[in-house]
């Protein structure tokens, strides 16, 4: 498991440097709920709703399989009951060479930033009874690299999972006002560390509607007049 980590902290490192110098962002506009408790915003942000899945790209050791990453027509039916127009979603396969420890990953074009504070994340998983664990990857406000958890795959049909991020992941310098500098953790990947007994033949994976439950209550209620520390 260690190595795995080592080695998904590696490619996503690598990548992390190409995609944050290109132009651009991938985020999607938050819907705000309303406020929750004192001194909070709580709003449902849109990470990829994967109309345009076809962007995101895979990852996985060259000796261990290949992975092959695209759009698929399709989406849970409790999305369609709730009105949600969407048509597609993310669909990834996975050939593998042999059985034992494995991993792969699904990635945006380029990382995506999260507004505000973030809470939980929450996905729409089309499960097929493997004990694969899924888990999310992002940076925290130091940029560094951290990992939570969604759970194991062994379910079928459409799931929705959700993952907490843990309070201690730092997302904010509170003594610092600097847009050049802004709060929060980016999205990096869509991880998923394989059961190694259930590493043979193909696996598929479809995924839909990834969005983070976050706090903005800073970025509705800041002072517009308030000096940047940026200099």
């Amino acid at each position: 498991m260690k190595k795995i980590l080592i080695a998904v902290s590696a490619l996503i490192a690598f990548w992390g440097v190409y995609v944050f110098s290109q132009e651009g962002t991938a985020t999607k506009p938050a819907a705000t709920t309303g406020l929750s408790g004192s001194g909070s915003v709580i709003s449902n942000f849109t990470i990829d709703d994967f109309e345009d899945a076809g962007s995101w790209q895979g990852h996985m050791p060259i000796d261990l399989g290949l992975i092959r990453v695209l759009r698929r027509e399709g989406a849970p039916g409790e999305l369609k009951k709730e009105g949600k127009q969407n048509k597609y979603v993310l669909g990834a396969k996975v050939a593998y060479f042999k059985t034992g420890p494995s991993w792969f990953a699904v990635t945006p074009p380029r990382p995506v930033p999260i507004p505000g504070i973030a809470k939980s994340f929450s996905l729409w998983v089309a499960g097929r009874s493997f004990s694969h664990i899924l888990k999310a990857t992002f940076k925290d406000y130091n940029g560094e690299l951290r990992f939570c958890t969604f759970g194991k795959l062994n379910f079928p049909g459409w799931q929705k999972m959700s993952a907490q991020i843990s309070p201690n992941v730092l997302q904010d310098n509170y003594k610092l006002n600097s847009l050049d500098r802004p709060r929060g953790i980016s999205v990096t990947s869509l991880l998923i560390e394989c059961a190694m007994e259930e590493t043979s033949g193909e696996y598929y994976l479809y995924v839909d509607d990834f969005k983070a439950q976050t706090d903005v209550f800073f970025e509705e209620n800041k002072d517009p007049d308030d000096i940047q520390d940026n200099w």
